[in-house]
């Protein structure tokens, strides 16, 4: 298992993403509900991580709770590690919805005699920027209409922050210590949709990349406020 996680999907139209120059962090977009995209991207893999094995959203498939580990005015969504899912759940009315097309993230070692993914902020910034320069393409349809005609899809890098591994974390399976790692740099191509009305609605993406696919799809009801 490499030392990283992706979560892939690919386009079939040509549309320019956004972006800004590595050396900028990519993450020269302004503040959405109080965080650039690029710091909801690095919040939305600390909220992946706090999950174990078994109810870890990244690989769930069928009815799942999609009010686990949420809070405030932004809740996530989940891809997979590749292979398809369909997800059916409730979130709460007024909720924007926010999840990554492709991402991934590189930090520092907790323990300075153990390697993991980089040792420092340039090291990260660059080992990942180079990672998810490598994205061919995704699909990304909310009932049917493409994710493009809500919002913009933004490439984005986070600034250097924190990531604590929680004991009892899914990644702890993997090989990796729980504790905190000093300097961790996500970065991906990601979508923040503004809250959708109440009822059923369809969220559907896809990804390709060298020796990965996926497909997965979210049968969503939001719920009308108490």
């Amino acid at each position: 298992m490499k030392k990283y996680f992706l979560i892939f999907m690919m386009v079939l139209v040509a549309i320019p993403l956004a972006s800004a120059d590595p050396a900028q962090g990519r993450n020269a977009t302004p503040k959405v509900y109080d965080k650039t995209i690029g710091n909801w991207g690095h919040a939305w893999w600390q909220w992946a991580f706090k999950f174990d094995t078994t109810h870890n959203p990244i690989t769930q498939d069928g009815d799942v709770d999609c009010f686990a580990g949420q809070s405030g005015k932004v809740w996530f969504l989940a891809g997979t590690f590749g292979g398809l899912a369909e997800r059916t759940c409730t979130i709460k009315k007024g909720k924007a919805i926010f999840f990554p097309l492709f991402n991934g993230v590189f930090w520092t070692q907790v323990n300075p005699a153990v390697p993991e993914d980089c040792t420092d902020e340039k090291s990260c910034r660059s080992g990942v920027s180079d990672m998810i320069d490598a994205i061919k393409g995704w699909t990304c349809t909310v009932d049917g209409t493409p994710c493009v005609w809500f919002t913009q899809i933004v490439r984005a890098q986070s600034d250097a922050r924190p990531l604590n591994v929680p004991v009892g974390s899914f990644l702890i399976d993997f090989g990796y210590a729980s504790g905190r790692r000093e300097i961790s740099i996500s970065d991906g191509y990601w979508v923040m949709l503004d809250p959708l009305p109440s009822g059923p609605h369809i969220i559907e993406f896809t990804s390709e990349a060298p020796g990965f696919s996926l497909g997965v799809t979210y049968n969503l009801t939001v719920e009308d406020e108490d």
